[in-house]
């Protein structure tokens, strides 16, 4: 017994080990990120707060009227890493999650196949100052997607 609770122990500690490596690469994201088109601005940015969570904000706004705002994290549990956002005046002000999908040097992919819209969120860096985040899926019977072409401020 004592040798089965010591293994658990070791495969416990090195899945989150790897986790924890994996989670920090979204250290990329920290600062503040915008899109300027006409009137119409996107503005996200992010912190890390601890070993296990990032926070972030979005909004747009157009001739300076929001559009939308949300909420954002990143959170490292045991097993997974989910983008959870929070939208104002949707979702009854409830946290949606998205699981991590996905994961290389510069794509991020976050599904959650259950969610109105989108079903897809994900982050493609082109340099270090430069990422495409794009939200994707069904709506009302058709495939949508839309790009956010972020520069780092």
């Amino acid at each position: 017994m004592k040798y089965f609770a010591l293994l658990s122990l070791i495969v416990l500690f090195s899945c989150t080990n790897a986790k924890q490596k994996e989670f920090e690469q979204f250290s990329r994201l920290e600062g503040s990120w915008e899109m300027k088109k006409g009137t119409t601005e996107f503005k996200e940015s992010w912190k890390r707060v601890n070993d296990t969570l990032f926070e972030g904000t979005s909004k747009m706004t157009m001739d300076g009227k929001t559009l939308f705002s949300e909420d954002l994290q990143l959170v490292l549990t045991n097993d997974s890493i989910n983008y959870i956002p929070t939208v104002s005046f949707e979702n009854e002000q409830e946290e949606v999650r998205f699981a991590l999908k996905s994961a290389t040097k510069d794509k991020w992919i976050f599904a959650n196949k259950t969610h109105d819209f989108p079903q897809e969120i994900i982050y493609v860096f082109k340099d270090k100052d430069s990422l495409i985040a794009t939200v994707q899926g069904m709506e009302n019977g058709r495939s949508q997607k839309i790009d956010f072409r972020l520069k780092r401020k």
